[in-house]
């Protein structure tokens, strides 16, 4: 064999495994730790309502802020434990959003049980928005904020509606 046709499969070698690496790195979950600092201030994600109509999250209350994807069977849990418990939640805004297309979004509010009087915000988030503010998320994620915007609580994984309801400010 050719010393150059050695040298060459080599190079791609190393070159295959540095590619590897930075995959493998840029698609990692952000750390407790740095997740904390990203989001302890409320991010203007870029938020649209079912109708596709551009919305923002309003300080002034507190914010229960939860990412979500409708496959998911922990987000699922979640939510019906959320359901169950709604009135833990009734002193301040709970906003569910997911970066799925708008139509399963849409299929998933009429699915889950939800009613206006649960004053249940769904809205999807475009994924930019989501890794540009927060990194990559764990899912179900969830964020406290205090009426001023300052993060107060952050669960990731399944929580109890009662944990999340106790750090919730009055």
């Amino acid at each position: 064999m050719p010393k150059r046709f050695i040298l060459v499969i080599l190079f791609l070698g190393v070159l295959l495994v540095g590619a590897l690496q930075l995959f493998i790195w840029l698609n990692r979950s952000t750390s407790a730790d740095e997740l904390r600092v990203r989001a302890r201030q409320l991010p203007d994600l870029e938020l649209t309502d079912l109708q596709g109509n551009r919305v923002s999250l309003e300080t002034g209350t507190p914010l229960v802020l939860i990412y979500f994807n409708s496959e998911c069977d922990h987000c699922q849990r979640e939510i019906e434990a959320l359901k169950k418990d709604i009135q833990l939640f009734r002193r301040c805004s709970l906003v569910l959003m997911s970066s799925q297309p708008l139509p399963e979004i849409i299929s998933f509010v009429a699915a889950s049980g939800f009613k206006p009087a649960d004053s249940v915000a769904v809205v999807h988030v475009s994924y930019e928005s989501i890794a540009t503010s927060f990194g990559q998320l764990t899912l179900p994620q969830i964020f406290v904020y205090s009426r001023e915007g300052k993060l107060v609580g952050l669960f990731s994984g399944e929580t109890n509606p009662a944990q999340i309801a106790e750090v919730i400010p009055e």
